[in-house]
């Protein structure tokens, strides 16, 4: 499964049951919303986007192993731009508030799970990479 695949099932999981859903859409309203080349989204890119400001440590926490810290949905409006949700949301059919909470569940979730035993390591382009990541995060 790749990283698409895993957000778009990740949010309807955290979006409360939407039936009107399907993977599939949620994917492809992904590709508009997230950092990536188009086929998949790119983790580094989304750590990057989230790891300004006052939320450095709560990304901190999504990158450990432990407890992930929560974001609001005001925040995930605030970082990915109040358009870009409303868009997101528009192409499901639901309302931004409703787009912006599962945005919150999803993706604190999605760079935790890919953040340990060293696969982060690997969607980062590697030592070099996280390196480079580590100077922006501290």
């Amino acid at each position: 499964m790749n990283l698409l695949q895993m957000a778009a099932q990740l949010f309807l999981d955290k979006s409360g049951g939407n039936t009107g859903l399907d993977a599939g859409s949620v994917a492809n309203a992904l590709k508009n919303l997230l950092p990536g080349d188009g086929n998949d989204l790119n983790i580094g890119a989304l750590i990057s986007q989230f790891s300004s400001g006052d939320l450095t440590s709560m990304v901190g926490s999504w990158l450990g192993d432990g407890a992930n810290d929560e974001i609001g949905g005001a925040n995930i409006t605030d970082v990915l731009g109040a358009d870009k949700v409303s868009s997101f949301a528009s192409e499901l059919g639901i309302g931004s508030d409703e787009a912006a909470s599962g945005l919150a569940g999803m993706i604190p979730e999605l760079i935790n799970k890919n953040s340990s035993g060293g696969s982060l390591l690997d969607s980062l382009g590697g030592a070099e990479g996280i390196a480079g990541f580590a100077k922006k995060l501290f």
